[in-house]
């Protein structure tokens, strides 16, 4: 659950220039 509330986190409002770090982040 921690980790869908983190990527819910991330590509909320981090999907403007971190979208590679949140693919990283993903994997």
């Amino acid at each position: 659950m921690m980790i869908i509330s983190m990527w819910m986190s991330i590509s909320r409002g981090l999907w403007d220039s971190s979208s590679i770090w949140s693919v990283l982040l993903i994997l």
